[in-house]
């Protein structure tokens, strides 16, 4: 998925919230270039995630290389 795009990744899998990234579409197809653990439909998750309130979680950096670590140890041991 890319270096930016990780750490919000991995926060909102560490924190059981929708997956944000699931926004990020293939220009040409307008589908995900990319797989989320967890995630078998791109529009229920599109979904939820415009249907969230965000504004209520406002991460810092400390929190998203939480986040991170926990999602390297528990997908890649």
């Amino acid at each position: 998925m890319g270096k930016f795009l990780d750490p919000i990744k991995c926060y909102c899998w560490h924190n059981e919230l929708p997956p944000l990234t699931a926004l990020a579409v293939n220009k040409d197809t307008g589908k995900p270039s990319h797989q989320l653990p967890g995630v078998a439909d791109y529009g229920t998750a599109q979904r939820e995630v415009f249907q969230h309130s965000w504004s209520d979680i406002p991460p810092t950096p400390q929190d998203l290389q939480e986040a991170q670590d926990a999602f390297k140890r528990a997908h890649l041991g």
